[in-house]
């Protein structure tokens, strides 16, 4: 089902506004958890050259993503949705919307899921080579990385 069968009018409306925010958080999610995945190969195969790169462009998506969701919280107050989880925004909707906004919502959970997951990855890997240069301080190197390091 497309927004123009819902609204024949041909101009934007809350609701497709709403969507399009929705589809752009999910791309943005998307991105973020191909750049935690990155970051957890990058820190597994021992390329800690890369992970500043792939920090700082994660900084700009976590921007892009705190304004996104300003505009969602916005977007739904306008449309009576204020406070509301998506499951209680699909259970206050008519078929055709919820039609419309149930794929959205649960590609954009699915899309969260999926950026826990990896971040938990990211964060595991990152904190175990931190434990290495740590130990590495110390002076309890291991052979192997007192060779490739010093």
């Amino acid at each position: 089902m497309e927004l123009t069968d819902i609204h024949a009018s041909g101009s934007p409306t809350g609701l497709e506004d709403f969507c399009s925010t929705l589809e752009q958080l999910s791309e943005i999610v998307g991105a973020i958890t191909a750049l935690e995945d990155a970051k957890a190969e990058a820190a597994s195969k021992k390329q800690h050259f890369l992970i500043e790169g792939y920090l700082k462009q994660e900084q700009a998506l976590v921007l892009k993503l705190r304004g996104l969701e300003q505009t969602r919280v916005k977007q739904a107050d306008a449309l009576g949705w204020k406070g509301l989880t998506f499951r209680q925004i699909l259970n206050r909707t008519s078929e055709q919307q919820k039609e419309l906004l149930s794929p959205l919502f649960h590609n954009l959970s699915l899309q969260t899921k999926q950026l826990a997951g990896s971040k938990e990855s990211a964060d595991r890997i990152l904190s175990l080579r931190l434990k290495e240069f740590e130990k590495a301080l110390e002076g309890n190197l291991p052979p192997r990385f007192h060779e490739t390091y010093v």
